[in-house]
């Protein structure tokens, strides 16, 4: 069977409670209830992946403001989708943002331990794909020993963010630390910048 979720905007899921409005509320939470279980089922894990402008780190409140209503919208899928599955891995996967510094590193994990813990658990982050941006030792440094949060390793990214004295391998080693005592199989992720 096939359960179809179309998310189009993450603005429109920016609260749940406007969803009670709609008619066919009751059915699209047991459709996404439905696909968690069948994902735990068929042993899958699943992850979303908020926009650019889930900015934790920004120096604007306003950003940070609506990106935490960004993750907390995503963490209600989240909710929804293990109703069925408690034990299923979802994950709310996103990028820093801003340029590295460490004035960003410092708002962000400011801003990620005024989440509820519901959805820290639920949070991974992932190297950049510029330069100068994030890298995966950088995360570690600054974001990861401080919080906590597993760092996904993305092989594309890391041609652009790595440090030139870390290979790709020491990267996908350091992120893999980040994973252990989680009771949670690492998420890496390997993609082209380009279609055939």
């Amino acid at each position: 069977m096939i359960i179809p979720i179309i998310l189009s905007s993450t603005k429109a899921l920016s609260s749940l409670d406007t969803f009670d409005t709609l008619e066919t509320f009751e059915e699209c939470k047991q459709a996404i209830s439905d696909a968690g279980k069948l994902a735990f089922d068929n042993n899958l894990i699943l992850s979303c992946h908020p926009g650019p402008y889930t900015v934790l780190g920004s120096s604007n409140s306003k950003v940070v403001s609506n990106s935490i209503k960004e993750i907390l919208a995503h963490k209600s899928i989240g909710l929804l989708l293990k109703e069925k599955a408690p034990n299923l891995q979802f994950h709310i996967n996103f990028h820093v943002g801003n340029k590295f510094d460490v004035d960003s590193a410092k708002r962000f994990c400011n801003a990620f331990n005024s989440l509820p813990d519901d959805a820290k658990t639920m949070i991974i982050i992932e190297n950049d794909d510029k330069k100068n941006g994030w890298s995966i030792k950088k995360l570690y440094d600054y974001i990861h020993n401080s919080t906590g949060i597993p760092l996904t390793f993305d092989y594309h990214h890391s041609n652009f963010s790595r440090e030139k004295n870390i290979s790709a391998q020491e990267e996908f080693l350091i992120a893999k630390q980040t994973w252990k005592n989680k009771n949670i199989l690492q998420e890496v992720q390997i993609g082209r910048a380009h279609v055939w």
